[in-house]
């Protein structure tokens, strides 16, 4: 497995399906958050965790969710520790899980065409990340995604990735759309190929 992801862009509407996958704990954490919106994105994106590891690596152990003082998250399994990355807005959420030790990064991101038909930074950094993206509203868009994306798989700046060179960093990249989202999934040691996406279902 390299890494495995999955996604809601309904999160008021599936809560009934993802809840079940919380803990006491994840509520406990959640009121840290004033927001309604806010609360259910942090539920919804623990909840997807939580349900990716216990199909996909482990249902017995216990899954702990960590922060590295950075604030990036990450797993603890028992004695085994896995990579994660989160991302979510509005009302939507993306998580994604890997066995690598390696950070990596996702973003999702309500797709407007209008903001992307004319956008400063298109030109300001046409030659760094928008080099040659053309004028698909869609694919300005979705490299925007994949420079968040990096700039969580790195803790790093977000003016500095963009003036970075794209194609390095598309070649470890996965880009789509999930109805009205755009998204990428990031990692420094992995193809689109091997990146695996399911939506959250809700089947009994």
């Amino acid at each position: 497995m390299a890494i495995i992801a999955s996604y809601c862009i309904d999160i008021a509407g599936q809560q009934a399906y993802w809840q079940r996958f919380n803990t006491e704990r994840d509520h406990q954490q959640a009121l840290q958050y004033s927001n309604t919106a806010r609360r259910q994105q942090f539920l919804a994106a623990r909840a997807l965790l939580r349900c990716l590891v216990s199909q996909h690596i482990d249902a017995e152990q216990h899954l702990q969710v960590l922060k590295y003082p950075s604030g990036a998250p990450y797993l603890r399994l028992a004695e085994r520790q896995l990579s994660c990355s989160i991302s979510h807005t509005d009302n939507a959420v993306l998580v994604a899980i890997s066995n690598d030790a390696a950070a990596f990064g996702v973003d999702i991101e309500r797709f407007d065409d209008r903001r992307w038909q004319r956008n400063r930074v298109i030109d300001k950094y046409q030659h760094g990340m928008m080099q040659q993206v053309g004028s698909s509203s869609l694919a300005r868009a979705q490299r925007w995604n994949v420079a968040e994306a990096v700039v969580k798989a790195e803790q790093g700046k977000l003016l500095e990735v963009l003036q970075r060179q794209p194609e390095p960093l598309l070649a470890h990249t996965s880009v789509g759309t999930l109805g009205d989202y755009c998204y990428a999934i990031y990692h420094p040691h992995c193809s689109a190929a091997e990146v695996r996406l399911m939506p959250v279902v809700a089947t009994d």
